[in-house]
């Protein structure tokens, strides 16, 4: 999986995937517009607003085409995870950016799964001492049901346009 190589050794590892009914082209707009300042996360925006405090996300209900080029180093959650690499309609790998005691890489990765259907496997790395790493992240609860959220939110803001289209 591209940008496995920047943590050799992960404390804590995290996989999930989802078959979304659509084309991996229709999928990826949802995928380049991931960020804080730009589609959000798709996930429960309460629970990001509680973390967040200050900042207030808001989750697109729609593709921006001012968000669908996103580029290494730009910010994905302020400047602290930003984009390490994107290959449009396949991967966005981001990174820890501002936190030395700690790696963190998350990647949103799309396959090809038939001529009508997409496999979204979204990963994340963490390589920290194990009692950062896991206060950080506490698996799987909260991990689980945001990831759950972000995979079936957006694929359902998707599937809503697709019927709409039609």
């Amino acid at each position: 999986m591209p940008g496995d190589e920047l943590l050799p050794h992960p404390t804590l590892t995290w996989d999930h995937g989802l078959t979304i009914h659509a084309r991996p082209a229709e999928v990826w707009p949802w995928i380049a517009q991931i960020g804080d300042d730009r589609g959000g996360f798709y996930s429960y925006t309460f629970i990001e607003n509680l973390i967040a405090r200050e900042k207030l996300y808001h989750n697109a209900d729609r593709v921006w085409p001012e968000f669908q080029d996103p580029r290494p180093g730009e910010g994905l959650i302020d400047d602290y995870m930003t984009v390490r690499a994107v290959e449009p309609g396949r991967y966005l790998l981001a990174n820890l950016e501002k936190v030395p005691e700690m790696g963190f890489t998350w990647i949103w990765h799309l396959y090809p799964a038939s001529e009508d259907e997409t496999r979204l496997v979204v990963c994340m790395r963490v390589q920290a001492a194990p009692e950062l790493a896991f206060t950080f992240l506490q698996p799987p609860l909260w991990i689980r049901g945001l990831v759950d959220a972000l995979l079936l939110g957006g694929v359902t803001v998707l599937i809503r346009s697709k019927e709409a289209a039609h």
